[in-house]
Order: structure tokens, then C-alpha cells, then sequence
């Protein structure tokens, strides 16, 4: 009898386990964005839960200069917006001298032996921006929300909106939704050489990942 409980336990537990050390675990970003900026993101969690997000996505590059903070302008043929920055405690707070005063809160501890700037920032509890070491924003501002749950034996996933398959192929997740065309997907966490790999766009045009000379 023992034994039998045993075995049953073993066999529950089974599914779990191997959900906790699925490849397919973490968050991922749609590398073709709309022109607007809009794509998926989804979530695999290792307790089979999926979370899907329609949302404002961004990659693009800063650079500072003191405490100066430099981001691409508002058009391709802009110049380069800058903006005053300092910190006070968790608090990172930008100057612009056309806009008010932009406060973003730290969002878990600060990076070892990286600038201060590096991490993640809040803006108001859901929107947040990441500044990473490689030069990068990431901008993530979620726009609507849907739960479901996902199978890593069959490689499928259900949400409210129907069924989907997908895959892992050359470190991308390739995710394929009632029947529609594939869309491919890099971690939130990618590099900017691996962003720059996967080739993501908005409508027809690539994402601008490296800043302008400085003089």
C-alpha cells in the first residue's frame, strides 16, 4: 500500500517538475511589432499558467553623458532628445526642459557594479521601463490582459480566444494561434546583439538599436 501511495505521488508530482524546467519558462516579446509599437507579449509560468498581454513594446537605445540622458527624438531625422536625470533613493526622476518632471520608482534591487540607471522602473505600477547595460530601452506597457494555461507535453497553449501550438526554433519561440500565420517571439530579457539577430520590426521598418556618434 505504502508503495502504491508512493507511486501516486511520484506520478502527480511528475508534470510539475517537468513544467519547472521547460525551456519555454519566462516572458517573451513578438519581434514584429505594428507600426504603432503594438505586440504580444507572453508568459509561461512553471505551474502551467499562461499569461498573454497585447501591449506598447519598445527596444531602443540611450546613452548619458553625465548627467545628461540622450534617447532617439520623436522622428528618425530628429535630433537626439536629452534630458537631465538624478536619483534620490529608489527614485529616478528626468528633467526635460519642454515637459514636465518624469519619477520612476526601482522595481527590485539595483544591478552590482553597473551604473545606477540600469534595471527596471516603474512608471505607475504596470507600465515599466528597463535601462539595461548594453545600451537599451525597454519599454513594456501592457494594454489588455488574458489568462490561460499551457501543456509542454504537446507544445500547446489555451487562452479565452481559442488554442495555439508552438515551438522553440534558433533560441526563438515560434507560436502559431487558430491556424493563423506563425509569429515569432525573443525573451524579454535578450540581448541587443540577440535583438538585433532576431530582426524585430515595426510595420516595415527595423527598430533603431545604436546611437548616433558622439562628438
Amino acid at each position: 500500500m505504502r508503495k502504491l501511495i508512493l507511486s501516486a505521488l511520484l506520478l502527480a508530482a511528475a508534470p510539475a517538475a517537468v513544467a519547472a524546467t521547460d525551456p519555454v519558462l519566462g516572458t517573451w516579446v513578438c519581434t514584429q511589432r505594428s507600426a504603432e509599437g503594438l505586440g504580444m507579449i507572453i508568459t509561461f509560468s512553471p505551474d502551467s499558467k499562461l499569461q498573454s498581454n497585447m501591449a506598447a513594446l519598445v527596444e531602443t537605445w540611450y546613452r548619458t553623458e553625465g548627467d545628461k540622458f540622450l534617447q532617439p527624438g520623436a522622428k528618425p531625422t530628429d535630433p537626439p532628445t536629452v534630458a537631465k536625470f538624478h536619483f534620490d533613493g529608489n527614485t529616478l526622476e528626468f528633467n526635460h526642459e519642454n515637459d514636465p518632471p518624469l519619477r520612476l520608482t526601482r522595481v527590485g534591487s539595483p544591478a552590482k557594479g553597473a551604473p545606477a540607471i540600469v534595471g527596471k522602473w516603474s512608471v505607475d505600477g504596470q507600465k515599466t521601463i528597463e535601462y539595461t547595460t548594453d545600451g537599451l530601452i525597454k519599454i513594456r506597457y501592457p494594454i489588455n490582459s488574458q489568462s490561460g494555461t499551457w501543456d509542454g507535453a504537446t507544445n500547446t497553449f489555451t487562452v479565452p480566444g481559442g488554442k495555439g501550438q508552438y515551438r522553440l526554433e534558433n533560441g526563438l519561440l515560434v507560436v502559431k494561434f487558430n491556424g493563423s500565420v506563425e509569429q515569432q517571439f525573443i525573451r524579454a530579457d535578450a540581448s541587443k546583439e540577440e535583438i538585433k539577430k532576431a530582426g524585430i520590426r515595426y510595420g516595415d521598418k527595423p527598430t533603431d538599436l545604436d546611437p548616433p556618434a558622439s562628438h
